[in-house]
C-alpha cells in the first residue's frame, strides 16, 4: 500500500514548517502580550437620561431618551481632557488610557469603561471618570434650573402686578372678571412651578447618578491566554503557508517537471 500523496508538490517537511511557524506565532503573541502584564477593564454604569433615576420620567418615549443620552455622550467627548487630568490627580496614572463611553442598548444608562493594569487601578480610574461626568452634569443642571427660576420669577412678577392693578381698580368685579380669574390661575401655576424648581435646585447635589459603581471584584481581564494563543497560532500558520508557497515555487523553477516519455518531443520523431 502506497503512502498518502500531498498536493501541489508539497513535502512532509513543508507541513512541518507550517506547524512550527504556527507554534512560534502562538508563543510570540503570548510573550508579547504578557510583557506589559495583564490588563483589566472596569465599567461604571451612569444614569444618562433626563430623569433622576435610570428608569427615566414617566411618559417619555424611547426616542426622546436616546436623543438625550446621545447629547450627554457629546458632553462626555468634550470632557476627555478634564477626565484624563482628574484620573492623573486622583489615581496617579500619567497619560491614562482613553475612556470608552456608550449607551447601554436603548436604556438611559451610559457605560464608561477604562482599562488598567490591575482590577483596583481600572476600578479607580472608572470611578474618577464617572465622577467627573456626574459633577459636570450637576453643574449644567444647576445652571439650567437657575435660569428657569429667574425667568419664572420675572413672569410671575409681571402677571401678579397686572392682577394687582385690576384688583385695585375694582375691575375684577366688572368686565375684567374672566381675565382676573385667568391671571389668578396663572399666578397659582407659577407659584407651584417656583416651589418645584426650588426643590430641584436644593436637591440637585443629592441626585445619585450611579447605576452601578465600578469595583475591583467586577473588573474583567481584557483577553484570555487561550484566545491569544489561537490568534498567534493562526497568524503563525498563515506566515508558514506563505513560506511554503514560496518554497514550492522556487523548487518548481529549479526543478521543472519532467514530461513522460510518450509526451517527449524525441518520442515523436521529426515533424
Amino acid at each position: 500500500m502506497t503512502g498518502a500523496k500531498l498536493p501541489m508538490s508539497l513535502k512532509w517537511t513543508d507541513l512541518l514548517v507550517i506547524a512550527l511557524t504556527a507554534l512560534i506565532g502562538s508563543v510570540f503573541v503570548l510573550v508579547l502580550a504578557t510583557r506589559g502584564g495583564p490588563t483589566y477593564s472596569s465599567t461604571a454604569l451612569i444614569n444618562g437620561g433626563p430623569g433622576t433615576t435610570a428608569a427615566g420620567p414617566e411618559n417619555t418615549s424611547t426616542d426622546i431618551t436616546s436623543r438625550y443620552v446621545a447629547t450627554e455622550l457629546i458632553y462626555l467627548d468634550n470632557l476627555t481632557d478634564l477626565i484624563a487630568d482628574n484620573i492623573t490627580k486622583e489615581v496617579g496614572v500619567e497619560n491614562p488610557p482613553p475612556v470608552t463611553s456608550s449607551q447601554d442598548s436603548n436604556t438611559n444608562v451610559i457605560k464608561m469603561t477604562v482599562v488598567g493594569t490591575s482590577p483596583e487601578q481600572a476600578a479607580a480610574m472608572a470611578t474618577s471618570a464617572a465622577n467627573t461626568y456626574i459633577n459636570n452634569w450637576k453643574s449644567r443642571i444647576t445652571d439650567d434650573v437657575n435660569a428657569r427660576q429667574s425667568a419664572l420669577v420675572g413672569n410671575l412678577a409681571k402677571v401678579s402686578d397686572k392682577l394687582a392693578k385690576l384688583t385695585l381698580n375694582k375691575k375684577c368685579e366688572g368686565g375684567a372678571k374672566a381675565e382676573c380669574e385667568s391671571l389668578a390661575s396663572v399666578v397659582k401655576e407659577f407659584q407651584k412651578d417656583r416651589v418645584r424648581i426650588a426643590f430641584e435646585t436644593a436637591d440637585t447635589p443629592n441626585f445619585t447618578r450611579f447605576v452601578q459603581l465600578p469595583t475591583p471584584e467586577a473588573a474583567l481581564p481584557t483577553s484570555s491566554a487561550k484566545l491569544l494563543a489561537v490568534m498567534g497560532f493562526i497568524f503563525g500558520g498563515a506566515i508558514g503557508v506563505l513560506i511554503v508557497y514560496l518554497m514550492v515555487r522556487r523548487r518548481q523553477r529549479l526543478d521543472p517537471p519532467t514530461l513522460p516519455a510518450a509526451q517527449s518531443p524525441a518520442a515523436h520523431g521529426k515533424t
